[in-house]
């Protein structure tokens, strides 16, 4: 099983990943977050001497449930209730009624993401210090 800090630095690349990629491909911006948070919460888990799930809803729960101690579940659970919501919404049409269907770059803006980066980084920059 991978050692925290590996899991760590892959959230920090893909944290940056999305800086680079939020005014030209936004939705990849968005998905690089949910990376990033996915991967800071495996971080989490291999740092409480878990296994870290194979399902993404099962990580972010997993991650979500460990955070107890910190003060932050609550914010923590927050992001990752957000994050596991958009997750195939930033890689996959998705269907919507009347108009057929949804695509990321369209369904999300800018601003938007750019949003969802100040609440992902808040919440890593709670967890990267404890791992």
């Amino acid at each position: 099983m991978p050692n925290p800090n590996q899991y760590k630095k892959i959230s920090d690349r893909y944290l940056n990943a999305s800086d680079l990629l939020v005014d030209d491909v936004h939705e990849a911006a968005g998905f690089s977050l949910y990376h990033a948070f996915e991967s800071m919460g495996a971080a989490w888990i291999r740092t409480n001497a878990r296994v870290v799930p194979h399902r993404h809803e099962s990580k972010i729960n997993m991650f979500v449930s460990l955070t107890r101690e910190t003060g932050h579940r609550t914010g923590i659970g927050l992001v990752g209730i957000l994050l596991n919501s958009l997750r195939n919404k930033m890689l996959y049409p998705i269907p919507e009624i009347p108009s057929g269907f949804s695509i990321p770059h369209i369904k999300f803006s800018v601003s938007e993401i750019k949003n969802l980066s100040r609440r992902v980084k808040g919440i890593l920059n709670i967890i990267r210090p404890l791992i």
